[in-house]
């Protein structure tokens, strides 16, 4: 006698064919998984177990026996194979969140492209860009530190505080991307006052397989080739290793009118990935190598304020070389170590256990244009190093609630190299993080469930910096920190330390309701608190590109959140639609903008200073899908964000514009190809605080007063672009061909930095070839 159990859930397995090898003897188990085998003759026999949702499994047993034996079998291998196939029905993180996300078949789009030209595509996000290679993503108008990047379970550690800092990750780790907005956030910290960003890696089955991906593309603007592979093996027994590697090489890329100088990129990427899944436990280990070169408009190059007026003026960049693929001065430089750890266990119970460990090495470093100091020698080399620690506790979900517990700790030192001959924009510090969250999920029916959440982080930062006497004194810092100061270490300097501690506490609550069977309903509230980074008090130095000095603020206070959302959603007959509004009150809130401007040997140059405020920020979302006939699909994006200071009503700075974006795609059932048309209409901005300021410009030895406008935002502009998709029969192989701004229209960002120096580059014919096999 035996019996057979899911190894899952230790259920009985009823329906499973069970075979004597060597008598070829058969019986299927009953209702409590037993099964028997009469008059079977004393020995030694192989049993064969097989079940539709399960591999065959193949054990030895000895007759005779007095004992019940038990086996087990892997049930839930067809619903893990389901998931693979099905990239956009992933599973939500919160019951009451407002989620959206990018299937494999969408990231596919944007493979030529960088990670935040993908991120755009999600409902409440825009990019903030310095050119078209450095991209980060802007969620309800908030960006930095307050947008959390999640991948494959840890958070990316990068210096993400710069406006120019694009996160270190290639568009190729990313087999499907969600962004969260909910009490499931404070998982991943306390401090994502925009949103959570969770980039997961491909889901494998338990069999044996080896299969994967090549994509080949070429983008005509910038003459840029690119190569993406990926190749997975699982085994039987759950085994597993994957690999995917990534190129990008592009040069000077071209407005409608003119070359944009220096313009070009440099991307490499290499991961691997080896582990086991046996569905009740799981381990992996991973490591990833991720470098980019990329070169800064030359134009942006200026010297003083005086160059900036006449780039702002003249509306068409200054310096204008025939096309090139060489990366010169000024240029940024990126490398990205990961190293990470895995381990799930899931209890007889159904509860489950994740711990996992990662280290993390960024290295940047910015190339300006010096006399007298060879190429090779960066203006910024920082390099930042981060372990990490989660342990994370989940409930089974059983009747009517489920909880999930967890605490996480980190350490953080930055090395500032202070041999590159410019004075350090960011010191050298040590942070050590460490947080623990509660989530609990209430649901008494299908129609109705209730979330909520609280966390607690404590944050200790402890900064070496040296300080000008005269700026020390001038920010009236000699009576509030005397105390840190170690020593004076010239007639000019003094050496600072700063030991500081913020806790911050956050909460989450929410609900969902289905009103109807195509109507349901989520609302949440959630209170939020960031700690200050480093970039916000420490900053001091001269940002190149734009010839503004940043300067940073001891003593800032935590910022502090609240939130609330609302959501609408509908889903009937080929129609569904979102729309969300939420309301987001922030206290301290951190802001930088022009204060002034400061004469140095090298000219005069307007400083940008963080300051805090009591800030407003409150929008629409509205996603639309509709399908008329089968063969036809309309989808649809609307964001609007508006953001003030709560005391004057002065509009935030870099704030995004109203934005549409529109795509209509058919397709004939059991026919190879495809086409799409898309549509991006991006408004003026007309909120928009006046930064403008005035300059003594001195032109053919006479001086004059002149408005340097800073400030004012682009024109509105309507692009369009179309694709085309054709799969070859009986081969897994396909193509794409995408124009982006067909009619070569001349416009420029509000949320680009290389806005005020030239346009945005123009038409773009990107063609791809993947084979899957």
């Amino acid at each position: 006698m035996g019996q057979v159990y899911d190894l899952h859930d230790k259920l009985p397995l009823e329906g499973v064919r069970v075979t004597v090898i060597e008598t070829n003897r058969e019986v299927m188990t009953n209702a409590e998984g037993k099964f028997g085998f009469p008059a079977l003759c004393k020995g030694s026999y192989t049993l064969l177990l097989e079940h539709p949702s399960c591999s065959p499994t193949t054990v030895k047993a000895k007759v005779p026996s007095s004992l019940m034996k038990s086996f087990y079998l892997e049930h839930h291998l067809t619903e893990l194979e389901e998931i693979i196939v099905a990239d956009k029905n992933l599973k939500k993180n919160s019951a009451t969140g407002v989620e959206t996300a990018l299937s494999a078949e969408e990231i596919a789009r944007y493979s030529t492209q960088n990670l935040g030209d993908a991120l755009n595509a999600l409902s409440g996000v825009n990019t903030l860009k310095t050119g078209s290679n450095l991209v980060k993503p802007v969620v309800h108008g908030l960006s930095g530190s307050r947008v959390v990047i999640v991948n494959d379970g840890n958070r990316l550690q990068d210096h993400e505080w710069g406006a120019d800092h694009a996160p270190s990750i290639s568009i190729s780790e990313a087999e499907n991307i969600q962004l969260i907005k909910g009490p499931s956030a404070l998982r991943y910290g306390g401090d994502a006052l925009g949103g959570v960003i969770k980039i997961l890696p491909k889901k494998l089955g338990i069999n044996d397989s080896l299969f994967g991906k090549v994509s080949l593309g070429y983008q005509d603007n910038g003459r840029q080739p690119s190569a993406l592979v990926k190749l997975h093996k699982t085994t039987a027994k759950g085994y597993f290793i994957s690999t995917n590697a990534n190129l990008r090489l592009g040069g000077d890329l071209s407005a409608p009118d003119y070359v944009l100088t220096n313009t070009g990129v440099n991307e490499k990427q290499f991961g691997i990935r080896l582990g086991r899944n046996i569905i009740t436990q799981k381990w992996a280990v991973g490591y990833t190598y991720f470098q980019k070169t990329v070169g800064i408009l030359s134009s942006a190059h200026i010297g003083n304020v005086g160059d900036l007026y006449r780039a702002i003026s003249s509306g068409v960049p200054f310096r204008i070389n025939p096309f090139s693929r060489t990366i010169n001065s000024p240029k940024q430089h990126t490398q990205h170590h990961t190293l990470k750890l895995n381990y799930q266990k899931t209890f007889d119970n159904g509860n489950r256990i994740e711990t996992a460990y990662a280290f993390q090495s960024n290295k940047r470093q910015e190339f300006d244009v010096r006399r007298g100091v060879p190429s090779t020698v960066p203006a910024l080399d920082i390099h930042l190093q981060t372990h990490s620690f989660l342990v994370d506790l989940l409930s089974a979900q059983k009747e009517t609630m489920s909880w999930a517990v967890g605490t996480s700790l980190s350490f953080q030192d930055n090395f500032s190299d202070p041999d590159t001959g410019v004075k350090r924009l960011i010191p050298d510090y040590f942070r050590t993080q460490t947080g623990a969250y509660l989530t609990a999920t209430y649901f008494p029916s299908n129609n109705f469930q209730l979330e909520g959440g609280i966390r607690y982080d404590l944050d200790w930062l402890n900064a070496k910096k040296f300080y000008r006497i005269s700026d020390w004194e001038e920010r009236g810092y000699d009576q509030r920190y005397a105390a840190t100061i170690i020593r004076r270490t010239n007639t000019s300097q003094y050496l600072t330390e700063q030991n500081l501690r913020y806790g911050n506490f956050s909460a989450s609550i929410g609900l969902h309701q289905t009103l109807s069977d195509a109507i349901a309903v989520n609302l949440n509230y959630g209170l939020i608190n960031r700690s200050p980074n480093p970039s916000e008090l420490f900053s001091d130095g001269l940002h190149h590109a734009l010839a503004t000095i940043e300067l940073g603020v001891l003593g800032l206070n935590n910022e502090t959140a609240q939130k609330t959302l609302l959501s609408i959603a509908y889903k009937k007959d080929g129609l569904k639609w979102t729309l969300s509004g939420y309301f987001n009150a922030i206290e301290d809130y951190i802001l930088l903008e022009p204060s002034g401007i400061d004469q140095t040997v090298r000219g005069a140059f307007q400083v940008w200073q963080y300051r805090q405020t009591a800030a407003t920020l409150f929008g629409l979302d509205f996603d639309w899908e509709w399908k008329p006939t089968p063969s036809l699909q309309w989808t649809a994006k609307t964001t609007w964000v508006k953001g003030e200071e709560k005391n004057n009503a002065r509009p935030l700075i870099d704030i995004p514009p109203f934005n549409q974006q529109n795509s209509l795609r058919w397709s004939l059932p059991k026919k190879p190809w495809s086409l799409a048309l898309h549509s991006n209409y991006v408004a003026e901005q007309k909120n928009y605080p006046n930064n403008n300021f005035f300059y003594d410009l001195i032109e053919a030895g006479e001086i004059s007063r002149v408005e340097v406008d800073a400030s004012t935002p682009p024109k509105a502009y309507h692009l369009l672009g179309g694709e085309i998709r054709y799969t070859f029969k009986q081969r897994p192989l396909s193509v794409f061909l995408t124009i982006e701004n067909i009619n070569n229209t001349s416009f420029r960002n509000y949320l680009n930095r290389m806005r005020y120096f030239a346009d945005e580059p123009g038409r773009r014919i990107i063609l791809q070839l993947n084979y899957t096999f």
